[in-house]
């Protein structure tokens, strides 16, 4: 029983560093300048997903949540200009996301891991039309669904009338 407890409250540790990690995204991106006290928080929360990972390793924890620990560990680390360690969290958080069986974090993984590539200058077309590819039906028309279009018209083989239609469709679906 003490250890159910502990699991559980495991979970709901997490989960309110998901809800964090995911404010703090929305800030980042709403900046205009560096902020010291934004950085602090992605170090902080960059520790804690880490910590999680490792003892996620040494007892059975959700799956799912490994996943998303990962995903956001990687967004994190993308924030902070740390590409590399970026790519080898968003890699893994598709490898597990595949291996789990979960598409739609698969789908957000890519996309992300897409947005990594490109921010280094690499091949990033592959991951961001496997992004879309994978999102179920059932997630299509969604803000999510929306950036993956934005970001697969913006790589360069897509710079065309297909592009445009891509943008098209994803102002389409963030229109009221």
């Amino acid at each position: 029983e003490r250890l159910a407890k502990s699991v559980d409250s495991a979970r709901k540790s997490i989960q309110r560093e998901f809800v964090e990690v995911e404010s703090i995204l929305t800030t980042y991106a709403q900046q205009e300048r560096p902020n010291p006290e934004l950085d602090r928080s992605n170090a902080r929360l960059r520790n804690s997903l880490k910590l999680f990972i490792a003892e996620s390793t040494n007892r059975e924890a959700s799956q799912r949540e490994l996943v998303i620990s990962y995903w956001r560990l990687g967004q994190l680390f993308l924030l902070a200009g740390n590409n590399g360690n970026a790519m080898v969290s968003l890699a893994e958080a598709v490898r597990l996301s595949e291996a789990i069986g979960d598409p739609r974090l698969a789908s957000y993984c890519k996309n992300t891991l897409g947005c990594a590539l490109a921010t280094t200058g690499q091949s990033c077309q592959a991951a961001f039309e496997s992004a879309i590819k994978d999102l179920p039906t059932t997630a299509r028309r969604t803000v999510p669904h929306a950036i993956q279009l934005r970001n697969l018209a913006l790589v360069q083989p897509y710079r065309n009338q297909i592009g445009k239609e891509l943008l098209s469709q994803s102002v389409e679906i963030l229109e009221p």
